[in-house]
């Protein structure tokens, strides 16, 4: 047999519910489950089956059900407060409350716990969003998390916006139309059961953009690249040998990640990541790179500004100095880091030097290494 499922109306919707399910049957396509979103159906022949939404908390015994049977309705399934039933063709059941008013207070019922329900959304929304902001790398500030997720996660970046957006805009929605239905329906004004047929269009929007954010992340998961640090660069990336740190490789902090280069894809940037550990002697020399490629060069300077807020070494943004490099705009440095910018190109980089080195020997080493970083994008470009 076969089965179809299909988005239906928001909860809040009744008689657009009522209408859907009853224009589903006369279409040959009966109601088997209602879920969050979408309902289930079955094929079946076309009939003139009656569907009706009653709001209620409790659930059906069987003597309620007994009752509800007599009267010519039949319980179908239920979701959270939404219990649907129908009547057979031409059982001519009779309604479920002739009095309008005595309807009004089910649906102040669903008024209160929705009211409740977007209370709880608020601190549920706030944790979703220290979730998401920690896949932004953990940085201090908020809006620098924002920032990182956008560039390096946007396909999480746009969902957790989509999923927002949705939740709040179907949340005023239905305040704003269970108050003036319970209005109504008080007034004794009964229920529309067959009101016009309004377009779903905004949850098939939601659902393509859910899906398109998916497809992003699993693409840039796909393209991630992970393994050990080769002998020599074969991209924009540097070796310590060619800062003159020679010596064997060695795990610094003991770790298995160590002498690794990483690569991966964004749509808003292409990134490299290295870690190095050398050792001669009792002198060792670490350095990480972070090499992104942002395609819009807007967001490069305060990219950079996030990279220097969400330093490892630093505490503060006033340890670093402006030293000049040629062929980079900006390039301010910390004792055992900095960040420079050069159109859409930021690198963030970590060299551990002896501590026997002065400062205009450190600065010396950043100016080398960016020097030789940015012929390598220059050739990278040209390629």
């Amino acid at each position: 047999m076969k089965h179809k499922v299909l988005f239906h109306p928001e909860d809040y919707r009744i008689g657009e519910n009522e209408r859907f399910y009853t224009d589903m049957a006369a279409r040959g396509w009966r109601l088997l489950s209602r879920g969050r979103s979408l309902s289930r159906f079955e094929q079946a022949a076309p009939s003139d089956e009656v569907y009706r939404v009653e709001i209620d908390y409790n659930d059906f015994d069987d003597e309620r059900l007994a009752v509800y049977a007599d009267c010519g309705w039949e319980f179908v399934t239920k979701r959270n407060y939404v219990n649907v039933l129908r009547a057979s063709a031409g059982a001519e059941p009779p309604e479920l409350y002739p009095d309008p008013r005595e309807q009004a207070e089910t649906v102040r019922q669903m008024r209160r716990r929705d009211l409740a329900a977007n209370l709880i959304l608020l601190p549920v929304t706030a944790l979703f969003l220290a979730a998401v902001l920690s896949l932004g790398g953990g940085c201090r500030d908020v809006g620098d998390n924002m920032l990182k997720t956008v560039i390096l996660a946007p396909g999480i970046a746009a969902l957790f916006l989509a999923s927002l957006l949705y939740a709040l805009g179907t949340s005023i929605e239905g305040g704003i139309r269970v108050r003036a239905l319970y209005r109504r329906l008080k007034r004794g004004e009964p229920l529309d059961h067959t009101p016009k047929k309004r377009p779903m269009i905004h949850k098939w929007i939601y659902l393509v953009t859910v899906l398109l954010c998916v497809g992003v992340t699993a693409a840039q998961l796909a393209a991630l690249d992970r393994g050990d640090l080769p002998e020599g660069s074969d991209g924009a990336y540097i070796m310590l040998d060619d800062l003159g740190f020679h010596g064997e490789r060695f795990a610094l902090f003991h770790s298995a990640v160590e002498n690794r280069l990483e690569r991966a894809w964004s749509p808003l940037a292409e990134v490299i990541q290295t870690r190095e550990c050398v050792r001669e002697g009792e002198d060792w020399v670490s350095m990480d790179q972070e090499i992104y490629r942002l395609r819009a060069e807007f967001l490069a300077e305060p990219f950079a500004d996030v990279l220097i807020r969400d330093s490892v070494f630093s505490r503060d943004p006033s340890e670093y100095e402006d030293i000049a490099v040629p062929g980079w705009n900006r390039v301010r440095a910390a004792s055992m880091e900095c960040v420079a910018l050069r159109g859409g190109d930021v690198v963030r980089l970590y060299i551990l030097l002896p501590e026997s080195m002065t400062w205009e020997e450190k600065t010396a080493v950043y100016t080398r290494a960016l020097e030789l970083i940015g012929r390598r994008l220059d050739g990278t470009a040209q390629s």
